[in-house]
């Protein structure tokens, strides 16, 4: 089967739209990296000077390189804040080219690029998320099982290894490996053999060892939490809060979702009840589509039922674009041809979607600007450490207590590198703590206090010595 598109324009815009995430990620690539877990492992890696892998997703290695090795060859902070930014753009523009160029198959690229931009508002400038490059490695998975439905040897070691990060990367990703498994086996005859089979209980197996040996305790308590939460809804799920909110994001922010899901569906239905053959299987394909969607959003709410942060449940309903996408890819767009149209079409929704993605930086620089205010009160006064209370925090919406202090430090290391400085963010009375009235050496997070002297080993990072202060109230 073909995958290819015949419109140059296409492909010039498929390259175009990564062309354009790369500059948006330049421009601010210090509201991506200083920001919640980017920031938090960033300071790790550089702070110890070497790579930091969590829950055994070792991927990260592939974004963490540049910022380590800029750091080690003693570039200043802002090269390493900088490379990081981009290096997961070029990262996944990379796998889309080896998608488009040497697999041949410019709807799975397609089908990238909509996963990169269709539910994407705060997601951008939460770049850290390691589900985006499960997904990104799954197209690529399929982009070469479709080009190679009998794969030899080589080829089926390739695809065996390619599954291992996959799995490993989010427990989510996995739903969307067998959701494609099932539309491709019901499009594409040839995959219907000994080598899918084989490699789906591959999957199976890795699933099961991951699940098994390499659970951290953060994903033992998800898993906790989500029992219980399925305890309290069952059967009645349509009572989870999330479902209210989700509403809400598909009317203001999420909106392609219903609109593409509505319209795939009177798109299988229309081929069911007229009986062409264009399509197959349109009535277990319609079926696919919803029952996915639904038990998907489901999972998810039970996972988180009163979802505050967006930035984090966003990255878990990005997914969903190819739900809805790949039927208009893989089933409609060759059914009817390839239209001139399809251009516009394209080209229409990438240019809203990257106007809403640029625009909505001003709530991240925003952020920083408040944290280098706070911080150059302190240096006024004398002080680089700072505590805040936690209810006078703005952006709440964009802000966790536990993540400030690193991303405060990185942010004064950047614009003020000879006096860093840090701001401990806290709901907890520290007026009378230790680090305040007598000790000069501490470095304070929200779950453990350093010792500068012991902590910061690389040399990347640094404080003063000296006590944390509470700023004066204005």
């Amino acid at each position: 089967m073909n995958y290819q598109l015949t419109s140059p324009g296409l492909k010039k815009m498929g390259y175009l739209f990564w062309g354009i995430l790369l500059v948006f990620s330049v421009l601010h690539y210090e509201e991506r990296a200083i920001f919640m877990d980017s920031a938090f492992q960033l300071f790790e890696v550089l702070n110890y000077g070497n790579f930091q892998i969590y829950a055994a997703r070792f991927t990260s290695v592939l974004t963490q390189a540049f910022p380590l090795l800029f750091s080690k060859l003693g570039l200043p902070l802002h090269w390493s804040l900088f490379s990081y930014s981009i290096s997961f753009i070029l990262l996944y523009g990379f796998i889309y080219h080896l998608i488009v160029r040497y697999l041949k198959n410019d709807l799975l690229g397609w089908a990238m690029i909509f996963f990169f931009s269709l539910l994407v508002f705060e997601g951008f400038y939460y770049p850290v998320a390691e589900l985006k490059l499960g997904i990104a490695l799954v197209l690529l998975f399929y982009a070469i099982l479709l080009k190679y439905p009998h794969p030899t040897v080589p080829i089926l070691l390739l695809l065996c290894l390619l599954t291992i990060p996959i799995c490993f990367t989010h427990r989510l990703v996995f739903a969307f490996y067998l959701f494609l498994a099932i539309f491709f086996l019901l499009s594409n005859k040839k995959l219907r053999n000994r080598y899918f089979l084989g490699l789906f209980i591959f999957a199976l197996g890795v699933v099961t060892i991951q699940s098994k040996y390499f659970t951290n305790w953060y994903d033992r308590a998800k898993q906790v939490e989500f029992w219980d939460n399925y305890e309290k809804y069952f059967p009645n799920f349509h009572q989870i809060p999330s479902h209210q909110t989700f509403f809400e994001e598909c009317i203001h922010h999420y909106y392609f979702f219903p609109i593409l899901l509505i319209l795939a569906s009177l798109g299988y239905l229309f081929h069911i009840f007229k009986r062409h053959e264009k399509i197959t299987f349109p009535f277990l394909k319609l079926g696919l589509m919803l029952g996915f969607s639904l038990s998907y959003i489901i999972v998810v709410h039970l996972s988180s039922p009163t979802t505050f942060h967006r930035f984090y449940h966003e990255t878990n309903y990005l997914p969903l674009s190819l739900v809805v996408t790949i039927p208009f890819l893989f089933d409609f767009i060759p059914a009817y041809g390839e239209r001139k149209s399809l251009f516009f079409i394209f080209g229409i929704i990438l240019f809203i979607r990257l106007n809403t993605i640029y625009f909505n930086h001003k709530v991240y620089t925003k952020r920083l600007a408040w944290m280098e205010e706070k911080m150059e009160a302190g240096r006024q006064l004398g002080h680089h450490k700072i505590i805040i209370p936690a209810q006078e925090a703005p952006f709440k919406k964009h802000t966790m207590d536990w993540a400030v202090s690193y991303e405060s430090m990185l942010l004064s290391k950047v614009r003020n590198p000879n006096q860093p400085a840090t701001i401990l963010l806290t709901p907890k009375d520290h007026h009378q703590h230790e680090c305040v009235e007598k000790r000069s050496d501490c470095y304070m997070t929200t779950f453990i206090i350093h010792s500068s002297d012991e902590f910061f080993q690389s040399g990347a990072l640094s404080l003063p010595d000296e006590k944390y202060i509470y700023l004066p109230e204005e």
